[in-house]
């Protein structure tokens, strides 16, 4: 398996964002990972609180230790406040409107 691979070489980070988005089939595959996976990886597992891609029965089956971080969305300002400390005013005069539809 490519990650096993992976990891045997080096530290490992997968990042899945979105996942309230992913399909039933993404989520399956998601979950065998997550239950099969023996190797030292790190899984980030990005999605919205709406869900969750994970019952109580798959987090006990995983086979990695498992944490779960609740964060809140972004207020604008604090968005903004982002931005602005990247330098990138000149992008956030032009998407002002993104940031007030992302929710977040």
């Amino acid at each position: 398996m490519v990650l096993t691979a992976l990891a045997q070489r080096a530290p490992t980070v997968i990042c899945l964002e979105d996942l309230h988005w992913a399909d039933p089939s993404t989520l399956e595959l998601v979950h065998f990972l997550l239950s099969e996976i023996r190797h030292p990886i790190l899984f980030l597992c990005v999605y919205r609180p709406t869900i969750s891609p994970f019952s109580t029965h798959q987090i006990k089956a995983m086979a990695i230790p498992h944490q779960e971080l609740h964060l809140r969305d972004l207020s604008l300002s604090e968005a903004i406040k982002i931005f602005e400390e990247c330098e990138m005013d000149g992008f956030l005069k032009q998407s002002k409107e993104v940031l007030e539809s992302i929710e977040g």
